[in-house]
Formats: structure tokens, C-alpha cells, sequence
């Protein structure tokens, strides 16, 4: 299974039955099967989930399956809303169902699909999670967390990996082997739609109001040879100020 990270405009769904409804609406397949409330020891059918938002006026999703979830929220300070589908995607095609009712909807920003397991160990920082994990880190670039003693301690550099994801201003700076970038993409990070319509290296295509760009059907899975590549190139296309 994969893993799809959207991004909308802040506060642009106040109601969040709304874009559940959107959401769900995309797999009716899903009805009947129960799911955990995040936060809650409580249980609840995926059809009854949306009227569960509602009554009780909540600000976020949050629905844990037996083999993945789909969160929702607010990052007020970052000016985004953020979506997580984790691994409950089953191909490229299965992506773009999940999202297809985001396509038309300016209140989009961009998403991308994934591999959470790379994802993971791309931005893992922590080398007590290596240890618990029985990974070694002794090949990997350490450098010092920042803060004051006590608190001071060795962490792993992403800073150079191909796969690495950073929170910005209105957007969050990723890069998937499928991606589709919505109108306000452009305005918030100040890439080029032009440059990347005229991409001979990519796969482009027009969906609704987004641009959908490819670079392979599967996600990526490493951060060497072509892969590795792609993927710098792709982050310096889009995201000229990085």
C-alpha cells in the first residue's frame, strides 16, 4: 500500500464534513468497514463518520483503519491545511480517485503520491529511532540538533537527501514520482508553470484545474542512481527558493 500528502488553503473547509464527504465519496467500496476516531477509544463505519464530524463540530479528521488512516487539519502558522491518506492507496490510478474531487477545487494546493516507508527513513532524524529500529546510522552525515546544554544532541542530516520534506509558507516542499499542483501552487512557492509545462523530462497532463506531472508510475523507493536524480531535479524545478 501507498500514501498520498495534499495540501489546501487554510481554513478553507471550516466544516469538516465537508471535504469528508468528498473525500469518502471517492471509495463507497470502504462502507461497512469500521475505523477508530484518532484520540478516542471510540469505533465508528466509515459511512457514519461524516454526521460523527458534524455533531460534534470537530476542527479535524482523524480515522485509523486496521491498515492505514486519513487526517485533516489546520497549520494556521504555515497558512496550509494538510491531508494524509496513509497507506490505504493502492497504485497511481487509486491516487487520483482519492483526489479527483480536489482537481476543480481552487481551495487546492498540491499533492503527491509515495512510499511511506521511504518516506520515513528519508526524514528520520532521531538516532534513537534508528536503535529501536535496529538500523544503522553510521554511514549517514550526524550534526548537532541546535539547542543549549543539556539538551544537545547528535541528529542525522537530511538536509542533502533526495526524498527529504520541508513545511513552508503555504506549502509543504516534497517531491513524489506523481504529483498534481493546483493554481495556487504557483503563487505560493514561485516556481514556473511554464518551465514545467515545457519539461521535456516529464510526463505532463491537464486535470480539471490542476497539472498533473509524472515521472514514473511507482513511488520512489531509493535515494541512489536515476531515482536519487529525478528527484533533485524536480525539487530545483519547483522549488526555486529552496
Amino acid at each position: 500500500m501507498y500514501s498520498i500528502e495534499a495540501v489546501t488553503v487554510c481554513a478553507s473547509f471550516p466544516n469538516m464534513r465537508e471535504i469528508w464527504d468528498l473525500l469518502s465519496d471517492t471509495h463507497p467500496d470502504y462502507i461497512g468497514i469500521e475505523m477508530n476516531v484518532a484520540r478516542t477509544d471510540s469505533r465508528i463505519v466509515y459511512e457514519d463518520y461524516g454526521r460523527h464530524l458534524e455533531r460534534n463540530n470537530l476542527g479535524d479528521i482523524g480515522a485509523d483503519f486496521s491498515n492505514g488512516s486519513i487526517h485533516y487539519g489546520d497549520i494556521p502558522d504555515l497558512k496550509f491545511a494538510r491531508l494524509d491518506i496513509n497507506d490505504l492507496v493502492l497504485d497511481e490510478a487509486d491516487a487520483e480517485t482519492w483526489l479527483s474531487v480536489l482537481f476543480t477545487d481552487r481551495r487546492f494546493i498540491q499533492a503527491r503520491f509515495y512510499y511511506d516507508d521511504y518516506d520515513t527513513w528519508q526524514n528520520m532524524k532521531d538516532l534513537k529511532y534508528y536503535e529501536s529500529e535496529n538500523r544503522s546510522y553510521e554511514d549517514l552525515p550526524l550534526k548537532s540538533n541546535g539547542l543549549p546544554f543539556p539538551l544537545e544532541q547528535q541528529i542525522v542530516d537530511i538536509s542533502n537527501n533526495p526524498g527529504r520534506w520541508k513545511l513552508q509558507n503555504g506549502y509543504i516542499e516534497s517531491v513524489g514520482s506523481v504529483m498534481w499542483l493546483g493554481e495556487q501552487f504557483w503563487k505560493n512557492t514561485g516556481a514556473s508553470k511554464e518551465e514545467v509545462l515545457a519539461c521535456a523530462w516529464l510526463q505532463v497532463e491537464e486535470i480539471g484545474s490542476a497539472i498533473k506531472l509524472k515521472l514514473q508510475s511507482s513511488p520512489f523507493t531509493s535515494s541512489e542512481g536515476q531515482e536519487g536524480e529525478l528527484q533533485n531535479k524536480l525539487r530545483a524545478l519547483l522549488y526555486p527558493g529552496a
